[in-house]
């Protein structure tokens, strides 16, 4: 790809990264509801925690899977989002794998969101303010060489899930073309490939799962 198309389809790739972490939003009053009722059968010790977290993850990760495959299956053709070096069918399912894991990560952000929150405006407002920072310091919307290095926050580039979902997109989008030399440039290369990105990714979605159950754990009984 030429740098101005580069840039375009990186463009594109933000956008379609941040929906991954925005659409879950849609299912809050879900996860609440879920919540409360998991508070007031908690008396009578049907199932434990870690079960409820179990099943939401089951059911939830099914539903980002259809969701990363309807977005993968409408936005990589139309945007043209191939990688040159592979084949069409490989560089489909890689870009749905990074779809479908940066989707997942982001649902147990707002379940996480969700348990830890004590109403649902305080969980849209806690969440929209964790995606803001993550978005900001994904490398996507200003690149890492341009930020001053005054900014005493960029360290947070490294707990941003945003960060490494972008970079798992722009690695499966270039890896192997001639253009590839931008990840550098642009220091998208912290993990250096698509594997190690999606590495971090799966660790993030341990974490909150974890959290999930130890929040959900100690929420007070409700008779």
């Amino acid at each position: 790809l030429p740098p101005i198309q580069a840039e375009a389809a990186f463009g594109a790739g933000l956008f379609l990264t941040q929906t991954l972490f925005l659409l879950p939003f849609a299912q809050i009053s879900t996860f609440f509801f879920d919540k409360n009722l998991f508070a007031s059968e908690s008396s009578i010790g049907l199932y434990p925690a870690w079960i409820y977290s179990l099943t939401q993850v089951v059911l939830e990760t099914w539903v980002m899977t259809l969701c990363a495959l309807v977005q993968s299956a409408i936005a990589i053709p139309m945007m043209s989002l191939w990688n040159v070096s592979i084949s069409k069918s490989a560089s489909f399912f890689t870009m749905f794998s990074v779809f479908c894991v940066g989707g997942i990560v982001g649902n147990s952000v707002v379940v996480l969101t969700a348990i830890v929150s004590f109403s649902q405006d305080f969980a849209f407002l806690l969440g929209s303010a964790n995606v803001v920072t993550f978005l900001a310091m994904s490398g996507g919307f200003v690149p890492y060489p341009h930020m001053a290095s005054w900014i005493l926050l960029l360290w947070l580039q490294w707990i941003s899930p945003i960060k490494y979902s972008f970079q798992a997109f722009t690695w499966s989008l270039l890896s192997g073309t001639s253009t590839s030399e931008v990840l550098d440039q642009l220091e998208l290369n912290t993990p250096s490939n698509i594997s190690l990105n999606l590495a971090v990714l799966v660790g993030f979605f341990c974490f909150c799962s974890a959290c999930s159950v130890v929040a959900l754990a100690r929420q007070k009984e409700v008779r």
